[in-house]
């Protein structure tokens, strides 16, 4: 697991603990120091150094993985702030809303007071570094592959003083990702896939991205492996490569709902009709909201994507 978010803590000199411990006892818990004076300082995924000050108490999210990380890890009554797209988990809808995820709202976010703001590569650096020029701490995270999203909740889990609960929560998906590869060992056939994210133009989920991470896990080849990042494929190029399955995402992955519109685009356009995934009945959907975030529920998305590339090793499951 690549390392990231190196983390250094600062103890007070020792004179100094001497004298407060005349005048307050000392106490422990599961959770990051927060003695008066304490401070960390983190390297995030943007290549910032980022001090924090003290265990946040008012934090405000701009993304919607990162709030499901803050939610997952039991920092959620802690946030005062999302983005409006954030949908997950359900109470989320009471908290205040701070601009669109690419359009934030500066002032909405100083409004609230926040002693941390966690942002993603998609806010825009010029948005992250403006409000961390108001003396606010802002991390931001861009998590590439499985092991970073699973290093992204564990960064956040320290800075918010919920390690323990991180940990926790990072080896049960560990143990979900551990159990899928080994399922997939047993393919007798990895069938070609094609991932489409928009179909106008045609995106697909090519290298270095963790969708292309979880085909290869799922014991799928990624029809857009050769290509970088999240790319436009040509429709001929599609139909020379002929996928065997194909996953298309409802809505846009940000929490944008529209009615499977990919997935009817695949099975109405008359140039794909001979493509072996049509023919076979294999197009499938999978809800957005949970395979385009970079989250906890990541793995759910890794279980679904199995199930479709091979589900003659699912028989007898429970779905």
């Amino acid at each position: 697991m690549r390392r990231r978010g190196k983390i250094e803590r600062y103890k007070l000199a020792s004179v100094v603990i001497l004298a407060l411990l005349l005048v307050t006892t000392s106490f422990s818990c599961g959770c990051l120091k927060s003695d008066e004076g304490a401070w960390m300082k983190v390297t995030d995924d943007l290549g910032r150094n980022v001090t924090i000050p003290h265990k946040p108490e008012r934090i405000v999210s701009l993304a919607p993985s990162v709030t499901e990380i803050l939610f997952a890890i039991g920092a959620g009554d802690r946030v005062v702030g999302v983005d409006e797209i954030s949908n997950y988990p359900p109470e989320v809808a009471e908290i205040e809303k701070v601009g669109s995820y690419a359009r934030i709202s500066t002032e909405k976010v100083v409004d609230l007071n926040p002693d941390l703001v966690v942002g993603a590569y998609g806010n825009g650096i010029e948005t992250i570094e403006k409000i961390s020029d108001l003396g606010i701490p802002v991390v931001g995270l861009n998590p590439r592959t499985l092991d970073e999203i699973l290093d992204s909740i564990n960064l956040l889990g320290e800075v918010t003083g919920c390690e323990e609960n991180a940990t926790r929560l990072t080896n049960e998906m560990k143990v979900r990702i551990d159990r899928v590869k080994n399922a997939s060992k047993k393919a007798a056939h990895r069938p070609r896939v094609l991932y489409v994210i928009w179909h106008d133009p045609l995106y697909t989920a090519g290298n270095g991205t963790f969708e292309d991470e979880m085909i290869s896990i799922a014991g799928g080849k990624n029809l857009a492996a050769d290509l970088p990042g999240y790319s436009i494929m040509t429709l001929e190029t599609v139909i020379d490569r002929d996928p065997e399955v194909i996953i298309t995402t409802s809505g846009g992955g940000m929490g944008v709902k529209e009615a499977n519109i990919s997935y009817e685009y695949i099975l109405s356009e008359e140039r794909f009709a001979d493509l072996t995934a049509v023919r076979e009945g294999r197009v499938y959907v999978i809800d957005a909201d949970i395979a385009c975030r970079p989250g906890p529920r990541i793995v759910d998305a890794l279980e679904e994507i199995f199930r479709f590339i091979h589900p003659e090793l699912c028989e007898g499951e429970e779905q």
